[in-house]
């Protein structure tokens, strides 16, 4: 069915059309709930909100599914959600756009589940997606649920943390990327994961998706922050790469979280200000790289400027290099260009694996 008013819309999602198409540019003044199987596609044109802050303009229930196709969704810079699936689940398909709206606590553009409701879940899907110019708190917040990026799937150039994961699961396939943010509100330009997330990126051979130059601005850890029991798997080529910070942790952060690199996996480029360049571990976190999986070339460039490949602190803490990995060519203008290990913490190498 082809729509071109807000009108139209309404009465065909009242009418549980499967198929809606945009035919020109819509000002959307309320939102929609979505709780059957519904498609929207179109050629470029726009969904542009008019309406209140602190709205969604498609809400996905428990009992809806909703495939966007070719559709802009335009926040005009207001304080709400532009997809909020509450239980059910979403695909950001090829050509789709999220964009222009300001993220209130609550992921601005995509916000999968309910930090009221922890029971409501829900998974999204982008494919050849793009969601861009978001300001403040997450681009997306996912709690309780699940995210995909594959292929062409692109969360940059936001003013904005790229994603918050509470309790919830990141997939990370292909090309996909979280790059190109520049945060300046708070802490974590990448991911924050916390509850017992898990962040696998490269889940088959030939995938390298990339966390990448993030910046955070006003505080620390620019590529990504695991905490509280959470997980961050790389494998093949994934990398987090050339992200930087004003303060502490240029790549990653592991607060009681395990970082497991495997294969081609790399963690390079990345600059922190104050110290720790590549990665940042404390509080009993566990890193193991494995395969050829490499921390290359980060720096630690401020004072005290310690740790330019990594920093490991705290009992229990420990990382264990094994098979052909390595961390080389890291710079520190303190203690620890390649490692800096203090408080307890354990550097543990075996077979060819080495630290130059």
């Amino acid at each position: 069915m082809n729509v071109t008013t807000e009108q139209e819309l309404r009465a065909a999602i009242a009418a549980a059309e499967p198929l809606i198409f945009i035919e020109n540019d819509i000002d959307v003044r309320a939102g929609f709930v979505v709780n059957y199987a519904l498609g929207i596609q179109s050629d470029g044109k726009a969904l542009r909100w008019t309406g209140t802050n602190y709205q969604a303009m498609l809400r996905v229930s428990a009992n809806g599914s909703l495939t966007l196709t070719g559709v802009v969704l335009d926040g005009r810079g207001m304080s709400m959600i532009l997809v909020q699936i509450w239980g059910g689940s979403c695909t950001l398909a090829e050509g789709t756009v999220l964009r222009n709206v300001l993220c209130s606590g609550s992921g601005g553009a995509v916000f999968v589940g309910s930090l009221s409701d922890r029971a409501l879940g829900g998974s999204c899907v982008m494919k050849g997606a793009l969601i861009t110019a978001t300001d403040k708190a997450d681009a997306v917040l996912v709690c309780d649920g699940e995210m995909s990026m594959y292929a062409g799937a692109r969360i940059a150039h936001t003013t904005s943390r790229g994603m918050g994961l509470i309790n919830a699961t990141l997939n990370m396939r292909g090309d996909a990327a979280i790059e190109h943010n520049s945060y300046t509100h708070d802490a974590v330009a990448g991911v924050i994961a916390t509850e017992g997330s898990v962040v696998n990126m490269g889940l088959d051979e030939g995938d390298a998706p990339v966390i990448a130059y993030n910046e955070a601005l006003a505080a620390y850890v620019g590529g990504a922050y695991l905490l509280n029991d959470s997980v961050l798997n790389m494998r093949y080529a994934a990398a987090i790469r050339d992200n930087r910070t004003t303060a502490y942790v240029g790549g990653v952060a592991l607060s009681n979280a395990a970082l497991n690199m495997e294969d081609d996996a790399a963690i390079t480029g990345n600059v922190a200000q104050v110290a720790a360049g590549g990665v940042y571990a404390l509080s009993g976190s566990r890193i193991r790289l494995a395969g050829r999986a490499r921390i290359a070339a980060n720096r630690a460039d401020g004072a005290p400027g310690h740790g330019g490949g990594a920093y490991l602190s705290g009992e229990g803490t420990r990382m264990m290099l094994a098979g052909s990995a390595s961390i080389t060519a890291n710079a520190a203008v303190g203690r620890g260009g390649g490692v800096y290990v203090t408080e307890g913490a354990a550097l543990e190498l075996a077979d060819s694996a080495r630290i130059g």
